[in-house]
């Protein structure tokens, strides 16, 4: 089983791939930092759970869905 960091980090990849944005338009569209977004992605710390929401809202995904392996 995938810890929970890479499976966040997994899934919120494929939510930004969905979008067909780079890093630094999706972090803007999400309230983040490209830096930090990038962080998100390689699994090197997790976002807030705000972060998560705005991230959740902005891909039509729950924030459940974010946490789960798909």
């Amino acid at each position: 089983m995938t810890d929970l960091k890479n499976i966040i980090a997994q899934n919120i990849k494929a939510r930004r791939d969905a979008t067909g944005l780079k890093q630094e338009a999706f972090a803007a569209e999400v309230g983040a930092t490209q830096k930090s977004l990038s962080h998100y992605e390689k699994a090197r710390c997790l976002p807030t759970i705000d972060r998560l929401i705005s991230i959740a809202r902005y891909t039509g995904v729950t924030v459940d869905w974010l946490l789960q392996e798909h």
